[in-house]
């Protein structure tokens, strides 16, 4: 369902003996924060992403859109899976004194004022492999096979590489050329690389809850589940019914609001426990 179909629900129960309605740009805005407020509760929307790593660091920046850290993988050890901690609990263990101790064991998502951190225990003792691109020319957005200066240092496939600021998975190595590739992966976006550009392996993965994005028009359509959608309307009309004082009809849509949002988020715990196989678990299987 997109904007235009809850918009034309929403205005339908709004109006007043006055005939007066919630204007298009006040709807938008209020649909954006029920999808955010509803999947920040939800945890429904899911991502992947992954990092170059340095050694000896052991904070990174975590994606700008993270709810809530879910999963992490260290790659170099064949998706060796992370302990997914609290900050205080790795502080209490010595995690940021900056030596590097072998491989990462643990992964903490901690708040920085208003900036989400990722910290890895311990700090890595090498950082992440690269090489550069051997390309004449460069390649464009759309080219599945990428040829190296050598790949001698990367990992056999499946694997990831970012260039620029793109993520690319690629599933067979042949020579000094990755095959196969799936351009714009973990979030990314598919772009152009000039030849020689830095190619560096991906070490660190992470599974996260993240925000929906932003709907911005009549044909943007909620990122939560479709069966979902109409679940919104409840979140503008309670909004929408507190600004024209009617606190009555406020007060039961909020209720509404509420009891969809959880059982919004038991229907997403009972999937997850039921099906387990369904659940983001190591990239390279069981």
């Amino acid at each position: 369902m997109d904007v235009l179909s809850l918009r034309t629900n929403i205005e339908t129960k709004v109006r007043d003996a006055n005939n007066q309605i919630l204007s298009d740009a006040q709807i938008l805005e209020l649909l954006n924060e029920g999808q955010k407020e509803y999947s920040t509760f939800t945890g429904e929307i899911v991502q992947l992403n992954g990092f170059t790593v340095s050694s000896p660091q052991y904070d990174y920046p975590a994606p700008t859109d993270i709810v809530k850290l879910r999963q992490g993988w260290w790659l170099p050890l064949r998706a060796y899976e992370l302990k997914v901690a609290n900050e205080w609990d790795m502080s209490m263990q010595g995690a940021f004194d900056n030596t590097p101790g072998g491989y990462p064991r643990a992964i903490a998502q901690a708040a920085e004022g208003s900036v989400q951190r990722l910290k890895v225990w311990p700090p890595p003792t090498s950082s992440s492999a690269s090489t550069t691109m051997n390309d004449a020319g460069g390649i464009d957005s759309s080219v599945t096979s990428i040829t190296l200066t050598s790949a001698a240092a990367l990992r056999s496939a499946p694997g990831w590489v970012q260039i620029d600021n793109e993520k690319i998975l690629y599933q067979r190595v042949n020579g000094n050329t990755l095959e196969l590739c799936r351009r714009g992966a973990l979030g990314t976006s598919a772009a152009s690389h000039s030849d020689g550009a830095t190619v560096t392996q991906i070490d660190l993965l992470i599974s996260y809850s993240r925000f929906p994005t932003a709907l911005s028009g009549d044909s943007s359509v909620p990122e939560i589940q479709l069966s979902r959608h109409q679940d919104l309307e409840y979140y503008v009309l309670f909004h929408a019914m507190l600004l024209d004082a009617r606190p009555d009809a406020a007060a039961a849509y909020r209720s509404l609001w509420e009891a969809a949002k959880l059982a919004a988020r038991k229907e997403t715990y009972r999937v997850q426990a039921a099906a387990p196989a369904r659940r983001i678990r190591s990239p390279y299987g069981p």
